[in-house]
């Protein structure tokens, strides 16, 4: 399959009192937005850093932050919110390509909104610079270019879950899905106490 060198991913909207739209452009040599996005009126250090740059588009009510983003860059920021850094690298392998599938196999999903993932769990949760850490940014370094495909070489749906009760449902069953052999159902393994990547 063809990949894509930039998605673009982006916040709920939220309310703006304004309908002009803002454009971030970012130059640093490491490709970090500097832009700082106040993510808590509560809080005036709650603020985050994003790689790529960042547009803020509006409509008459509300406003969209979209991150425009390398695909591999994108990923330094997913894989930590969706499996603990501190588990092993194997396991932080698999999360990476499972995440790159599922990236790819879904650009364009939300293009009527004007970008292609949301940030959070109804696709993938995306956390920005702040939480990358050395061992998922090691783990994706080393799958580059790595995906999930079917027996006609093409991308799978790549679903998966931080836990499901002890078995993984079908995708039949859990999204009305037509039968899929990448996702049949599956008990999970736990160990302490913790679930692992299952379903996929």
């Amino acid at each position: 399959p063809a990949v894509a060198n930039k998605l673009v991913i982006a916040s709920p909207p939220n309310l703006l009192t304004t309908s002009d739209s803002l454009s971030f452009a970012c130059s640093d040599s490491q490709r970090l937005c500097l832009f700082k996005l106040k993510q808590s009126l509560d809080d005036n250090n709650a603020y985050n850093i994003f790689r790529g740059s960042i547009n803020i588009n509006s409509s008459k009510t509300f406003f969209t932050v979209i991150n425009k983003i390398d695909l591999e860059d994108y990923l330094l920021g997913v894989v930590p919110g969706e499996m603990p850094s501190s588990w092993g690298l194997e396991a932080l392998k698999a999360q990476a390509v499972a995440a790159r599938t599922y990236t790819l196999k879904n650009l364009g999903r939300r293009k009527d909104r004007g970008y292609d993932l949301n940030a959070d769990v109804t696709d993938q949760m995306y956390l920005g610079y702040k939480k990358e850490d050395p061992r998922t940014n090691k783990a994706i370094l080393e799958t580059v270019g790595e995906v999930l495909l079917d027996n006609q070489g093409n991308l799978i749906d790549a679903y998966y879950s931080s836990h499901a009760g002890r078995f993984t449902n079908t995708a039949q069953a859990a999204w009305g899905l037509s039968p899929s052999s990448s996702l049949q159902s599956k008990p999970e393994h736990i160990s302490s106490s913790r679930a692992t990547l299952g379903g996929v």
